[in-house]
């Protein structure tokens, strides 16, 4: 009973500390917002509906005037549960000392402030007005269940694992991702347990309606929204951008479509007077990293997110679904048209963003930084294959390689449509860090008891 209280005290210092951190955020740093807000708050067909939906109650309850102030504090107290859920689990899941949560605790603490006093928007994601606002705290408990999943083989947390990436793809769809972590950390962590291919062929069945419900959520959104039963537009806006990016004035020849060859040049000339394409790029993948980050933005708002829907509108489609489908349209002609032409721009680019995603994932684009994250990555896959050879310390291994996973798939995806910016890396710099640390405190732990061992479930 002694131990047990013991127990109930920790957790309630551990939850305690995390929720007044988060909720210190809330009440005092200023709200962020930025021109990704504006389509949410207008709930834009452009945009998954889980957000959007999201600020809507709290304006429908509060009321314009207070109700931002009222999201950031719901965002902040959904990341302090979240935090706390993932330090705590991961402390005991990992056989760690209960001083070690408070080390996980402290990490999540330091990539907030790193946010608010360091990073050039200065506001930790919570007090954001944007969908990292609760992407961020989804994506640690999908982490938990997939890790429970991964290491437990329980079909109850692949569900749960499912039902969270369905719901961060219906809030970003980037977070596809969820999907492919999930199967891969299954997937390899299963590979020696009983009933592999019984438990696989469930789990894929369980991801496969995962799926159709967040595609068939953002449909009905649609539909009761705008009587549209369709998924949200211009989702080819992205590929577009990085196609034009890397794309020669000549490659007109290459589209067949009169009309679209007259846009495809006027929106050419307009990027090229900007010097927004990869021709006016420094030499080396530095350079080439940083002169497409710099453009991506300006290409996608500025120029194309406009340009294409009102020249769908000029040709007769109505203004709204209508227009912005015919928008995609085009743009899936341009894409087909040049991306083949261009595939060794397209990998440059890709290698070059993979390398920037790498780096910012750990840290911050600097000359010693990089270095840095260099050794970091280093320290990290020698420590995983060490934690994987030993029976007593697989666990630990098994969970660096989903957060290894994690990242890996974070970057390879956000790098094939867009570029690899911190707010898009974010979701592992913690998780890296917490697994970092676990495996050298591992390191320098002596042997597992056979407590330990005997609760293993590998």
């Amino acid at each position: 009973m002694k131990s047990l209280s013991k127990e109930k005290k920790h957790t309630l210092c551990l939850l305690g500390l995390s929720f007044l951190f988060y909720l210190l955020f809330a009440l005092i740093f200023p709200i962020f917002t930025d021109n990704d807000t504006v389509s949410y708050v207008n709930m834009s067909s452009t945009r998954e509906p889980v957000y959007s939906l999201f600020l809507w109650i709290f304006r429908s309850i509060f009321g314009t005037d207070i109700y931002m102030r009222v999201v950031v504090i719901i965002q902040n107290l959904l990341m302090a549960f979240a935090v706390f859920k993932i330090c705590s689990y991961a402390q005991k899941k990992l056989f760690l000392p209960i001083w070690s949560s408070y080390v996980f605790l402290g990490i999540h603490f330091m990539v907030a402030i790193m946010n608010q006093f360091l990073a050039g928007r200065s506001a930790a994601y919570p007090n954001s007005i944007i969908t990292e606002g609760i992407t961020l705290s989804l994506f640690l408990l999908f982490i938990h269940a997939t890790m429970e999943a991964m290491l437990t083989q329980s079909l109850k947390y692949v569900l749960f694992a499912t039902l969270y990436a369905a719901l961060l793809m219906d809030t970003r769809k980037q977070m596809l991702i969820c999907f492919i972590i999930l199967f891969g950390a299954l997937f390899f962590g299963w590979m020696k347990q009983k009933e592999y291919f019984k438990k696989m062929g469930l789990s894929l069945l369980i991801m496969a309606g995962g799926l159709l419900l967040a595609m068939g959520g953002t449909k009905l959104y649609n539909y009761a929204l705008r009587g549209e039963f369709s998924g949200s537009t211009r989702n080819m806006n992205l590929v577009l951008t990085t196609s034009l990016y890397i794309c020669d004035r000549e490659d007109v020849s290459l589209i067949e479509e009169e009309a679209i060859q007259d846009l495809f040049l006027e929106t050419f000339d307009t990027l090229d007077a900007k010097e927004l394409n990869i021709s006016y790029a420094e030499d080396g993948w530095s350079g080439l990293a940083y002169h497409y980050t710099i453009s991506f933005d300006q290409i996608t708002c500025d120029v194309t997110e406009k340009t294409f829907v009102e020249n769908a509108i000029e040709r007769g489609f109505e203004e709204g679904m209508k227009a912005e489908e015919e928008a995609d349209r085009m743009s899936s002609v341009i894409v087909s048209s040049l991306l083949k032409d261009n595939l060794s721009k397209y990998i440059r680019i890709y290698f070059a963003s993979f390398m920037e995603g790498l780096i910012n994932t750990v840290a911050k684009r600097h000359p010693i930084l990089d270095l840095y994250s260099i050794f970091a990555y280093i320290l990290y896959l020698a420590l995983t294959v060490k934690m994987m050879i030993k029976k007593e310390t697989r666990i630990i291994g098994l969970s660096s390689l989903l957060v290894l996973l994690s990242i890996l798939v974070n970057i390879g995806v956000t790098a094939a449509l867009i570029f690899c910016q911190t707010r898009y890396m974010i979701y592992n710099m913690a998780l890296f860090y917490m697994m970092l640390f676990a495996m050298l405190l591992h390191l320098f732990k002596k042997s597992s008891s056979p407590v330990e061992q005997t609760n293993s479930p590998l």
